[in-house]
C-alpha cells in the first residue's frame, strides 16, 4: 500500500472516530396468555414481558387497559407503572382476569397500550393479547391462593378443585411444580384428595417454602391432576396458574455526620438510608421536617435502591434552640417493582452544640482567668522573698 493511501485510510478512521454515538430508543414487547387454553368459569392471566432493546435508559413504564371482549372480566383496568428499565433490561407484569361461565368456546381479545418513557418524550405501543377459551373436562383447578407470595416465606398454598360433573370424582392426584422458586415444606409435591363431589368443589392447604434465593417477578405454577371418573377411567388434565413472589423491605435510616449545628446558625447533616431488604426499592422519595429546626430541602428525591444498598442525602438545618438534643423525622416513600406504593417514617437524634462565637467568648474568658490568676500568684510569691 503505498504512502499517499495510508494517510487516506487513517484520515477516514480519524473522521470515523469523532463521529458521536447517538443514544437509540427501542422497546420490545411480548404477551402471553395462560393457560391457553382456557375453561368457561376459569382464570387466568396475561403476562407482557418489556424488553430495552435501545442504549437509552427507559425511566418509566407504564400499562394501561384499552378493551377488552365482554366474556373477559379483569380485576382491575387501572394504569399500572412497572419502573425504569436499563439498556438490555427485561421486566414483566401479570394481569389477571377471568372468563365468563357462560362463554361459548372460541378465540376473545383483550387489547393493551403501553408507554415507554424517556424523561418528557414518551413511545405508545399496541399489544393484543388473544384467549382461548375451550369447555373443559369435569374437573378444574379453581384458582391456588395466595397469588402473591414473600421471599423466604413459609405459608399455606390452598388449590382449590371444582367438579363440574354430575357425578363424584375419585382419587384425585395433584402434582404441582414451580421450578426452584416455591418448595414443599414437610411433604412432597403430590396432594391426595378421595373424592369431589358433583358440582362441588375442595380446598386442600399445602404448607410450602418461597425459595430465600429468589428474585421479585413474575412465575407460574404448573399443575396436572390426575382422577378416576364414574366409568372407572382414569382421567388427566393441566392448569397453569399465575403468582407474583415479592420481597420485604428492612430499612436502617442513621445520622451519618453533622457540622455546624448550632443556636443561630446555620448546620448540615448527613442522613444514611440502608435497604437492609431483599427488594429493589423504585421511585423513592426523603423528606425531613422537626418543629425545632427549619429543613432544606424538605424533600429529596433519591431514585432506586437496590437490595443491601444505601444512599445518603444532606439537609441544612438552622434553628435558635438551646444547645441541647432534638428528634428529626425522616419520611420513606417508594414503589416495589409491581408499582405497590409504601411509605415508613422514622426519627434520629440531632445535637445542637454551643456556637463558635460562644465558645470562643468563653475560652477566651478563661485564658484571662489563668493568666490574671498566674500575675496575682507571681506577685505575692515575690513579696514573701522581700520579707
Amino acid at each position: 500500500m503505498k504512502s499517499f493511501q495510508i494517510i487516506a485510510l487513517a484520515f477516514v478512521m480519524l473522521l470515523l472516530l469523532g463521529v458521536p454515538v447517538m443514544a437509540t430508543q427501542a422497546t420490545e414487547i411480548k404477551i402471553e396468555t395462560v393457560p391457553t387454553p382456557i375453561a368457561p368459569g376459569n382464570g387466568g392471566y396475561i403476562k407482557l414481558l418489556i424488553t430495552n432493546m435501545g442504549t437509552e435508559t427507559i425511566e418509566r413504564t407504564t400499562i394501561m387497559m384499552l378493551e377488552a371482549d365482554p366474556q373477559l372480566k379483569f380485576v382491575s383496568s387501572s394504569t399500572t407503572e412497572v419502573g425504569s428499565l436499563t439498556s438490555g433490561k427485561s421486566t414483566s407484569s401479570i394481569v389477571p382476569f377471568s372468563v365468563s361461565s357462560s362463554a361459548p368456546s372460541g378465540y376473545y381479545t383483550a387489547e393493551f397500550k403501553i408507554e415507554a418513557c424517556y424523561g418528557s418524550s414518551c413511545t405508545t405501543y399496541t399489544q393484543v393479547a388473544l384467549v382461548s377459551v375451550q369447555s373443559p373436562s369435569n374437573l378444574q383447578i379453581t384458582s391456588v391462593e395466595p397469588n402473591r407470595l414473600d421471599i423466604g416465606s413459609s405459608t399455606d398454598l390452598n388449590f382449590t378443585i371444582f367438579n363440574s360433573g354430575d357425578t363424584a370424582l375419585d382419587n384425585v392426584v395433584l402434582t404441582w411444580s414451580a421450578g426452584d422458586t416455591v418448595l414443599p415444606q414437610g411433604t412432597s409435591n403430590k396432594v391426595f384428595i378421595a373424592s369431589v363431589p358433583a358440582k362441588g368443589s375442595v380446598k386442600m392447604p399445602v404448607p410450602i417454602l418461597v425459595n430465600p434465593s429468589a428474585k421479585p417477578g413474575a412465575y407460574t405454577f404448573t399443575i396436572m391432576a390426575e382422577y378416576t371418573d364414574s366409568s372407572g377411567t382414569k382421567q388427566s388434565t393441566n392448569s397453569t396458574v399465575g403468582f407474583t413472589v415479592g420481597g420485604a423491605y428492612d430499612w436502617i435510616v442513621t445520622l451519618d455526620s453533622q457540622s455546624g449545628v448550632s443556636p443561630g446558625g446555620i448546620g448540615t447533616v448527613s442522613i444514611k438510608f440502608s435497604n437492609a431488604g431483599n427488594q429493589e426499592a423504585l421511585y423513592m422519595s426523603v423528606n425531613a421536617s422537626s418543629p425545632t429546626f427549619k429543613v432544606t430541602p424538605p424533600l429529596v428525591y433519591v431514585g432506586s435502591i437496590d437490595a443491601d444498598d444505601w444512599d445518603t442525602q444532606d439537609f441544612s438545618l438552622s434553628t435558635n434552640a438551646a444547645p441541647g438534643t432534638y428528634p428529626l423525622t425522616v419520611g420513606l416513600n417508594w414503589k416495589d417493582t409491581f408499582g405497590q406504593s409504601y411509605s415508613e417514617v422514622r426519627t434520629i437524634d440531632v445535637q445542637v452544640s454551643t456556637s463558635q462565637a460562644n465558645a470562643g467568648w468563653w475560652q477566651a474568658l478563661i485564658v484571662v482567668v489563668v493568666i490574671v490568676g498566674g500575675v496575682a500568684w507571681f506577685i505575692k510569691r515575690r513579696a514573701k522573698h522581700r520579707r
